[in-house]
């Protein structure tokens, strides 16, 4: 199952279109085969997240969709929220990385961190400039609530 962020098992999402490779690509399962595989785990009274995890990530996600995933994930879970979003797209056949410059990443890390995001990374085109200005710009610390 490839990574998805949160927000898509958001029923109040469906409106929002879904970018990114499930979009196109047929190698990966469609949004609506990873809700109906959520669902049905979750009637099955399988809990979707464990709470005695470690962290709860957003992964491989845009950065403007990364704030409302930390709002749902809390909304279940108690523990540690990470983000690691991606700044590139999918433009069949491949990754084109040429989204957000380091400081703008920041700019978008420094927001999740005042919303309770305490690990923060990086995935897809968030290259050694973009952690470099992480770890500077973050140096101060993320406050524990």
């Amino acid at each position: 199952m490839s990574s998805f962020s949160p927000i898509d098992m958001d029923p109040e999402a469906t409106d929002r279109p879904h970018p990114g490779p499930t979009a196109d690509d047929p190698r990966f399962p469609g949004l609506a085969d990873l809700r109906e595989q959520a669902g049905l785990l979750a009637e099955s009274g399988v809990d979707l997240i464990d709470p005695a995890l470690a962290a709860v990530t957003v992964m491989h996600s845009e950065p403007g969709v990364c704030l409302d995933a930390i709002e749902i994930i809390q909304r279940h879970f108690a523990g540690a929220v990470g983000v690691y979003a991606e700044t590139g797209g999918w433009q069949p056949p491949n990754w084109v990385f040429g989204g957000l410059a380091p400081a703008e990443y920041l700019e978008q890390a420094i927001t999740w961190a005042d919303h309770g995001a305490r690990l923060i990374g990086g995935c897809c085109g968030v290259g050694p400039a973009h952690i470099r200005m992480l770890a500077d710009g973050l140096a101060g610390g993320i406050a524990t609530p």
